[in-house]
């Protein structure tokens, strides 16, 4: 599915990754809230949205909206962004891409969560961005 990260290539980037996913990680277990774009619950683009604006990094509202910002990319490095498509046509969930087959998502049935793209994902899976 996703492709084993080269080594440093984009190296400006990484650093920004790997902030924003040391920062991504101390909200494991956050609840789910609908429109949620705070520490007291998260939906999952309120997450990522939260998440990057801590460096600075505007976000849109929607995962439909964010899957239009920034570049596809194939080869998704740390910290960049995974869209998929869980109800409806186009982009309705997105997470942070952490490597080694790993995102972190808000998700409506156990909040902020690290996942796979094994099982449920990988099927539903659209795409990556990097806005960094």
């Amino acid at each position: 599915m996703i492709k084993a990260e080269a080594n440093a290539k984009r190296p400006a980037a990484s650093a920004v990754g790997s902030q924003l996913i040391e920062s991504a990680k101390t909200y494991l277990g956050t609840p789910y809230r609908w429109a949620g774009r705070d520490a007291n619950g998260f939906d999952c683009s309120g997450f990522v949205g939260f998440i990057y604006a801590q460096q600075n990094i505007s976000l849109s509202r929607t995962a439909a909206d964010i899957y239009n910002q920034g570049s596809a990319t194939s080869d998704p490095q740390p910290g960049d962004l995974v869209f998929f498509n869980t109800y409806d046509s186009g982009a309705t969930h997105v997470g942070i891409y952490l490597g080694q087959n790993q995102f972190i998502s808000a998700t409506t049935s156990h909040g902020v969560k690290i996942d796979t793209f094994d099982g449920y994902w990988g099927p539903r899976y659209l795409g990556a961005r990097t806005v960094l």
